[in-house]
C-alpha cells in the first residue's frame, strides 16, 4: 500500500506545550502575563483608533525584540525612514538620555543626546532593517524584502504598519478577496520561517476613546478569523473612566490561550514614547546604557514614594 504523503498519523506528532514555544515578548509585564509570548509561527493583527499609539507600540516591542537577541524587519507605509528611527531611539534612551527643549513660540519637544545616539546605533548595528522609503510597497516586494532577511540577516520579527498602505493588487470589487489572500501568504511566511508577523489593521470609524471590538477592524472579517491574534488599542478618557491610565489594550481574540476581550491599562510616556505599568518598566535602562547615574532623582510620575535614578 502506497504512502499518502498529505497526511501523518496523529500518533507520530509531537505535542507542545505552550510554554516550549520560542518567541518574542513585548517587556510590558501585564501583557506578558497574559500572551506569554509573541509565538513564532503566527501572525498578530494590532489595530487601534486614531493616536492610540499603535507605531509606538510596535517600536517598543521592535526594542525589545533586539534586547532579547533578535533581529528586527520593520516597514512603515506613514513614518519615514528618518523618523521610525527616530522613534526607537527615543525608546532606546529612555529619560536618562532624553533633554527637553522650547522653540520660540514655546512649544515643548524633546532630543536625544548625540552620545546616546551613537552608542545607541553601535550596539544594535546588524540588528533592525527598515524597509526604504524608495521603495515599492507591492506586497510581493515586501514579502521578497522579509523572506531575503529572514534568510540573510536571521530576522524573526516583521512588523507592517499597516494594510491600507500596502499594494495587494486589488480592485474596488475584489478587495476583500485580495485582503484575504493577503492574510493567508503572511501566516504562510510566518509558518515557513518560524518568525512573529505584526500587521497593523485601522479600525472602522468610531467614537473617540471607544475599545476596538471584534466587529470594528475595517476590511475582511478574514483578517480577524485567520488571524491567531488580534490586538486593540484605544485612548483613555480619563475624566469620564476617573483614571489615571493613558491607554487601554484589549486582547480581541488569541487563539492560543482564549483571553479573549481582556483588557491592560497601562501609562504612556511623551518624551520616551514608551508605553508602561510599573515604576521599572518606566525606568528601564536598555543594555547599551551602561553608565552610573548615581542618586541623581526623577520621580516615578504615579507614586510619591517610587524614585528612579539619572538624569541629564
Amino acid at each position: 500500500e502506497q504512502e499518502i504523503k498529505s497526511v501523518i498519523d496523529a500518533s507520530e506528532i509531537t505535542e507542545l506545550d505552550l510554554d516550549e514555544i520560542d518567541g518574542i515578548t513585548t517587556g510590558i509585564k501585564e501583557i506578558d502575563v497574559q500572551l506569554m509570548k509573541l509565538f513564532f509561527g503566527t501572525l498578530t493583527i494590532v489595530s487601534g483608533s486614531p493616536s492610540a499609539g499603535k507605531s509606538s507600540f510596535l517600536s517598543q516591542i521592535s526594542c525589545n525584540a533586539m534586547e532579547e537577541g533578535h533581529n528586527v524587519w520593520v516597514y512603515s507605509g506613514e513614518l519615514p525612514n528618518w523618523l521610525q528611527k527616530s522613534w526607537i531611539n527615543y525608546i532606546f534612551a529612555g529619560r536618562h538620555n532624553i533633554k527637553e527643549y522650547f522653540d520660540a513660540n514655546g512649544a515643548q519637544y524633546y532630543k536625544v543626546t548625540p552620545d546616546a545616539k551613537n552608542q545607541i546605533n553601535t550596539a544594535y548595528k546588524d540588528k533592525c532593517f527598515i524597509y526604504r522609503d524608495d521603495q515599492s510597497n507591492k506586497l510581493d516586494d515586501l514579502l521578497t524584502s522579509m523572506e531575503e532577511c529572514a534568510r540573510r540577516k536571521g530576522c524573526k520579527l516583521f512588523l507592517l504598519d499597516n494594510l491600507m498602505t500596502i499594494d495587494i493588487g486589488s480592485t474596488p470589487e475584489g478587495e476583500l478577496s485580495k485582503q484575504t489572500e493577503c492574510i493567508n501568504r503572511l501566516i504562510q511566511f510566518a509558518r515557513k520561517y518560524q518568525v512573529a508577523v505584526l500587521l497593523v489593521c485601522h479600525p472602522r470609524k468610531m467614537p473617540a476613546g471607544t475599545d476596538v471590538g471584534m466587529m470594528d477592524i475595517s476590511g475582511s472579517m478574514n483578517i480577524i478569523n485567520l488571524a491567531h491574534r488580534t490586538l486593540g488599542l484605544a485612548r483613555i478618557d480619563q475624566q469620564k473612566e476617573q483614571i489615571d491610565k493613558d491607554v487601554r489594550l484589549t486582547i480581541i481574540k488569541d487563539r492560543f490561550r482564549g483571553k479573549n476581550n481582556t483588557k491592560i491599562e497601562m501609562y504612556y510616556d511623551i518624551p520616551t514614547r514608551r508605553f508602561y505599568t510599573t515604576p521599572d518598566e518606566f525606568r528601564r535602562d536598555y543594555t547599551w546604557d551602561t553608565k552610573d547615574y548615581g542618586n541623581d532623582k526623577i520621580p516615578y510620575p504615579h507614586s510619591d514614594e517610587d524614585e528612579i535614578y539619572g538624569t541629564v
